[in-house]
């Protein structure tokens, strides 16, 4: 009997395998998988769906200002650029404040230099003290550098912080730009190509309604929303006005003239601590100033008065929060000393002195 019920048992459970087992997921046929599949194919990019949002909001924000201010166009693109500067105040204040706290920083940097200059080495690679007049100039550069790195770590006042922060406003402002481009009827910039280009069924026809877009994305006010001598911004600047003057502003800024640019991008001083990134990227920002301007002449004239602006109005911008951050407006006030501190680090005075007996 008990033989039977075991004979029974496997018998079913070989018959019920894994696969046939029923369950409660539900069976897709093969119908269902192409749609998932074809779902998949078509869906757009989350990136540039983004991208293009954020143009056509900016592009709504610009309209909205100018007919909120009733203001003509050249008055209306300093304004949007004011805005782009506000939009920067928390990133200004960081750097602002990063570079105060470098500052401060600075004898304590020269004193751990100065104190690491025969040890730094040992710290990656212990080696016996008769090495130590077999080290060269470049080692010792290698060491300062070390230690200088170690010392920025510690007190997170690395320069690529700066760099990194430097480089966050700069999406804001392409939407700037894409948002005057759009309004000037020209085709779309750096952020327009993330976005994506055309699909590949409209890449045929594209050519035949070139003009039929331009048409629609050209807001006729621009055209006469100028003054002095460039009254059509959606036209480049006849006299090069503009661009060089953008040029000069941006030269103005980078300051080539100052004793310690000119040692950090011409090497004057033969004992100069920059590093070579940093050389580079300055030499870099140099000739960007001085090449941007004539590259940028077929431009239309709205992109580069908003350009001017948002450059002249950094520099204020930064020494307004400048001028902030040095009086510590937005800053706790210190505490002022206890009477018992102020008696320690008060000199005494002249009847304080014991008196020797004579």
């Amino acid at each position: 009997m008990a033989t039977a019920t075991l004979r029974g048992l496997t018998r079913l459970r070989t018959s019920s395998s894994f696969l046939t087992h029923p369950t409660i997921r539900p069976q897709f046929g093969s119908k269902h998988a192409a749609i998932v599949v074809g779902s998949l194919q078509h869906r757009p990019l989350t990136f540039g769906a983004t991208i293009s949002a954020a143009i056509t909001y900016t592009d709504h924000a610009l309209s909205f200002l100018h007919t909120a201010m009733g203001t003509p166009w050249y008055i209306t693109i300093p304004i949007f650029a004011l805005g782009f500067s506000c939009i920067k105040t928390p990133i200004v204040l960081y750097n602002l404040e990063r570079n105060r706290k470098a500052r401060k920083l600075l004898p304590l940097l020269s004193a751990t230099l100065l104190s690491t200059e025969k040890d730094a080495l040992y710290k990656l690679i212990p080696r016996p003290k008769l090495f130590l007049s077999r080290i060269t100039k470049p080692s010792q550069k290698q060491r300062r550098l070390i230690a200088r790195k170690e010392f920025e770590r510690a007190w997170g006042i690395q320069p690529w912080k700066v760099f990194a922060s430097n480089l966050l406003p700069f999406p804001f402002w392409l939407l700037g730009i894409e948002a005057i481009r759009k309004h000037c009827g020209g085709p779309g910039g750096i952020l327009s190509a993330f976005a994506g280009g055309l699909k590949p069924e409209e890449a045929d026809t594209a050519g035949i309604h070139v003009q039929d877009a331009v048409v629609q994305g050209l807001d006729s006010t621009m055209t006469t929303g100028g003054c002095l001598w460039f009254t059509d911004l959606t036209a480049a600047d006849p006299y090069c006005i503009l661009p060089m003057a953008l040029s000069a502003v941006l030269l103005f800024k980078a300051k080539p003239w100052s004793p310690s640019n000119q040692a950090l991008l011409f090497g004057v001083e033969e004992k100069s601590t920059a590093r070579p990134a940093l050389k580079g990227i300055a030499r870099a920002q140099l000739l960007f100033c001085i090449v941007i301007g004539p590259a940028t002449i077929h431009l239309p004239a709205a992109m580069h008065l908003y350009w001017l602006t948002t450059s002249i109005l950094a520099d204020w911008h930064k020494a307004i929060l400048g001028n902030i951050v040095d009086k510590r407006i937005y800053m706790e006030p210190r505490p002022e000393p206890t009477a018992q501190r102020q008696h320690l680090i008060m000199r005494p005075t002249r009847e304080e002195y014991p008196v020797r007996k004579q």
